[in-house]
């Protein structure tokens, strides 16, 4: 607890899914957990990041909602914060990290960096609001 209460007054963003379970209550505790722990805190959500929200297919357009895609906006909506992204489980975001290159940082440009870049725009987007 003593490190939460230096959170106090800070801004979160809360990471739902990321949990290798079918059910989306499941996989949904981690970031309901967060939110009440930020609350006691009185810090403030700037909004949820759904975490492994589909899987796209490696060899074609396509993709696969594996773990029931829109859990993470359906809470946001209950909590009254907004989604503010939807990464993939990707294999591509998880070999560079593993290698301590994140994707994002080598490839900017790319599809798996997407996600992240939305994230960072919104996040900045709702602290210039807070500034106005």
């Amino acid at each position: 607890m003593p490190i939460f209460l230096n959170l106090k007054g800070k801004k979160a963003v809360v990471i739902g899914g990321g949990r290798a379970a079918a059910r989306r209550v499941e996989r949904l505790i981690d970031a309901r957990r967060g939110i009440a722990m930020f609350r006691q805190v009185h810090a403030p959500i700037l909004g949820l990041l759904e975490n492994m929200s589909h899987f796209p297919y490696p060899h074609c357009i396509g993709r696969s909602e594996i773990f029931a895609h829109g859990g993470a906006r359906a809470e946001s909506r209950k909590f009254g914060a907004p989604c503010l992204s939807e990464s993939p489980l990707d294999m591509a975001n998880r070999e560079t990290s593993d290698a301590r290159l994140p994707n994002m940082a080598q490839r900017p440009d790319s599809q798996q960096a997407a996600p992240y870049l939305v994230l960072a725009e919104r996040i900045r987007d709702a602290l210039r609001q807070e500034t106005q």
